[in-house]
């Protein structure tokens, strides 16, 4: 999935039925973050699509008949102020562009609000600066849900992250770029955050990253130790 395939351009007609069925399946993909990641690798298809990328999109079609139901169980629990967004980063994923995709997801307490699988903009030099830019992404995705509870009546929502990056922790928790030169400037804002404990960051495992899942393709028991993390689980039927 992470390399942009070349080969034969699919024809006028079969070109505009792949995009068709990859929109439907960007339309899916907020509800199925099983498939987050494949899905937008390919929808980054869209302007040329090949016979390779069409077999890309069969494979997730014959993924979901297989697995067609993915339950959210929201049980009940106690009022929560606290936002935890996880965050984690695939560096140089795309092997023909070099650029890296950001995961993350959103919950409150035991219940998945959102997740989320992006390539950066920029190409990262480092895994650390791939880590921060993916860091950056999750601390304004937590800063708009804060804003979202506010508007709904919760005052004193705080958000809270989690990431593996021991090295974007510590650019992100140091005062300027010292010998980081090459990351984008913009990005410090997130310092003054932390300055403010408006951001605080936790350090997690990565085996225990759900949003690792939103970064790259991984193993079914993977797979299914995440979705368990985020409270979601396959069943059968309607």
């Amino acid at each position: 999935w992470s390399e942009e395939p070349e080969g034969e351009e699919l024809a006028p007609a079969e070109a505009t039925r792949f995009r068709a069925i990859g929109a439907r399946c960007n339309y899916l993909q907020p509800d199925r973050p099983d498939i987050q990641y494949a899905v937008k690798e390919v929808c980054r298809m869209m302007s040329r699509p090949t016979v390779k990328s069409w077999d890309m999109l069969k494979r997730i079609g014959r993924y979901l008949k297989g697995c067609p139901r993915l339950i959210w169980k929201y049980c009940w629990q106690a009022p929560l102020t606290i936002v935890d967004v996880t965050s984690d980063a695939n560096w140089a994923g795309c092997r023909r562009g070099r650029k890296s995709t950001s995961g993350g997801t959103i919950m409150l307490g035991s219940h998945l609000i959102r997740s989320y699988s992006k390539t950066q903009s920029v190409v990262a030099k480092s895994s650390g600066e791939s880590e921060l830019y993916a860091l950056i992404r999750a601390s304004t995705e937590g800063l708009g849900m804060i804003t979202l509870l506010k508007d709904l009546g919760i005052k004193d929502a705080k958000v809270r992250i989690g990431m593996d990056a021991s090295a974007a922790i510590g650019m992100a928790q140091r005062t300027g770029l010292n010998k980081v030169r090459h990351v984008e400037v913009d990005v410090l804002w997130i310092q003054e955050q932390l300055a403010r404990r408006m951001l605080p960051i936790a350090k997690i495992p990565g085996p225990q990253n759900p949003s690792d899942l939103c970064t790259k393709n991984v193993g079914v028991a993977l797979l299914e130790q995440y979705l368990g993390q985020m409270n979601l689980y396959f069943a059968e039927g309607r």
